[in-house]
Formats: C-alpha cells, structure tokens, sequence
C-alpha cells in the first residue's frame, strides 16, 4: 500500500474502512470497558468502605489495584484473542496511543497524590472521562464520545463534594457511567451481530 496514488474518493473510502473495522473491534472490546469499568467500581468501594470502617488512610494504597488488577484480568480475558493477531489500523493505533498517554500520566498523578496533596479524584475521573470521549470522537461511536462528556462535567462534583468518602462514591458512580454501561452495551450489541 506505501507509496499507493490514491484519488479522493478511494481515500475517503479507506478512512472510512479504517473507522468501521475500529468500531467493529471497538465494539467487540466492549470487555475492555467492561473490566476498566468494574475493576475501578469495585476498588472504590472496597476502599470506601475500608475508610469508612477504619478511619486509616493506608487503605489508600488499594487504589493501586486498579491497574494490577485491570491489566492482569485484561491480558487474561484478551491473551486468547491476541494470538489470532488481527490486523490493526491507524485507527486502533492512535486510541492505543490515546490511552497509553492517558494510562501514563494517571499513574504519576497517583504516586504524585501520595507525596502532595491533589483533588485527584477530580482529576482521574477527568482525564479518563475526556479520553473515553476522545476516543469516542476519533472512532466515530457517538455513545462512547456522549458518557465520555457527561462524565467530564460529572467529574467536577468531587470538587464540590467536601467529604473524600463520599468523593468516592462519586467517582465510583462517574466509572459506572462511563465504562460499565456503555460496555455492556457495546458487548450486547457484538453479541448479536455474531448470532
């Protein structure tokens, strides 16, 4: 394909095609949402209710489960799908690249909170809300862009709610809505169109 002439019309063609297989694969990866999504649920409210129960801010350390727990029951549930090694497209490898910036700076927002003080919740639940919306713009799926959008504004709720356990619940909630649901929903839809 290097160095292919292409006229309008067939590079029009191919972005689309590019975009299609994305959303289809998107689509398929629901589980992706899915596991990111309930990982983080789950978390939250084993930490919450260690806070709760306790009062000992070490419990605050479990947050670091989201990403052992998420990228090892991901690597997992996907390991088997990966051997097929299914062509990708400059698509799927800008969303990659999206949320392998976004997975980065996250992580030295985490070890950053630990040493000085961040509303970081607020600003977790912000960042991956706009990246579940970017990615939703760059592949075209209007679902993932919009609870992409909503859970940015809902984000800034823990900026106004003064009591970090239930600045939890919050971000809980924010994670419920922006990948739990929409995973399932993008995984049902798979489901059919393989019926």
């Amino acid at each position: 394909m290097e160095g292919a002439n292409f006229n309008e019309k067939e590079s029009l063609n191919l972005i689309a095609s590019m975009i299609a297989k994305t959303q289809e694969r998107f689509q398929s990866n629901g589980v992706t949402f899915i596991i990111s999504g309930y990982v983080t649920v789950i978390i939250s409210l084993i930490v919450y209710f260690s806070l709760r129960a306790t009062g000992d801010p070490d419990y605050n350390f479990l947050w670091f489960l989201i990403p052992v727990c998420g990228y090892s029951l991901f690597y997992f549930l996907e390991y088997r799908k990966e051997r097929e090694k299914p062509v990708h497209t400059f698509i799927d490898s800008m969303v990659a690249k999206i949320w392998i910036v976004f997975g980065v700076v996250v992580m030295l927002l985490m070890f950053t909170s630990f040493i000085t003080s961040l509303p970081i919740l607020f600003i977790i639940s912000l960042l991956i809300s706009a990246g579940t919306a970017l990615t939703g713009l760059v592949i075209r799926y209007p679902l993932i862009a919009t609870v992409g959008f909503i859970g940015t504004f809902l984000s800034l709720a823990c900026l106004f709610v003064p009591d970090y356990l239930m600045q939890i619940l919050v971000f809980a909630l924010i994670f419920l809505i922006i990948h739990v649901i929409p995973g399932h929903v993008l995984y049902s839809r798979y489901k059919k169109s393989t019926r």
